[in-house]
């Protein structure tokens, strides 16, 4: 098992970033079946941080996050709060992962283990 740690920097407010797109270029290649991906990915445990330096909330949850009303948002992190995801064995995937902010620029940590 290895860990991987990730800050992704959240350029515009109100415009969601999926996750592996985001991370993709600081993530190793890995090779399953003779397939090289980093998009897929899938990991035991994943933990979403929003950086304690953060002057707003950052939004975790789906493709039609929309902070606004809050429609397939999953969590609300305040500076420095974590969220962890696929614990117990789970794997869990950056695909699904959408991120939006309160204030321009701000970070999201990853530390994706698995």
């Amino acid at each position: 098992m290895s860990a991987t740690f990730v800050a992704v920097t959240l350029a515009a407010a109100g415009t969601p970033q999926q996750l592996s797109k985001a991370t993709a270029p600081a993530l190793p290649s890995v090779i399953s079946g003779g397939v090289t991906s980093l998009v897929t990915m899938k990991f035991f445990q994943l933990v979403v941080q929003a950086s304690p330096a953060n002057t707003g909330n950052v939004f975790i949850g789906g493709p039609a996050l929309n902070k606004a009303t809050l429609s397939n948002v999953g969590a609300v992190l305040v500076p420095g709060a974590t969220l962890n995801l696929g614990q117990y064995g789970g794997l869990t995937g950056l695909d699904d992962l959408w991120a939006d902010c309160a204030t321009s620029g701000a970070i999201v940590l990853l530390s994706l283990i698995g």
